[in-house]
């Protein structure tokens, strides 16, 4: 028995569950930063929560993991690259969580 194979005894609702958590959290941290006027990190967040909603696909049986993984892989990577660099993103986050506003 391979390690890790006792996650395949889960059931697809669990897994559904968490990405259903992840995109909340996602789409929350997306809508503060875009209401805090923060359009990049807002973008990126907007990304991973697409990407999210491409996960749920499959645990929908909607899309076979394959399509479903590369699709939200490629929307993961254009969230990285949409995000900003590390003092602008420090600035940024300091921003979004309610802190200094950024200069």
């Amino acid at each position: 028995m391979p390690y890790g194979s006792w996650v395949n005894d889960l059931p697809t609702g669990f897994f559904l569950a968490v990405d259903i958590a992840a995109f909340a959290l996602e789409a929350g941290f997306a809508w503060l930063a875009f209401k805090r006027d923060l359009r990049l990190i807002g973008t990126a967040f907007s990304l991973f929560a697409a990407a999210e909603l491409v996960y749920m696909t499959y645990h929908l049986d909607w899309t076979v993991f394959l399509f479903a993984r590369t699709i939200a892989e490629w929307r993961r990577a254009a969230a990285a690259r949409a995000s900003p660099g590390r003092r602008e993103e420090h600035e940024s986050l300091k921003a979004l969580v309610g802190g200094e506003q950024a200069l």
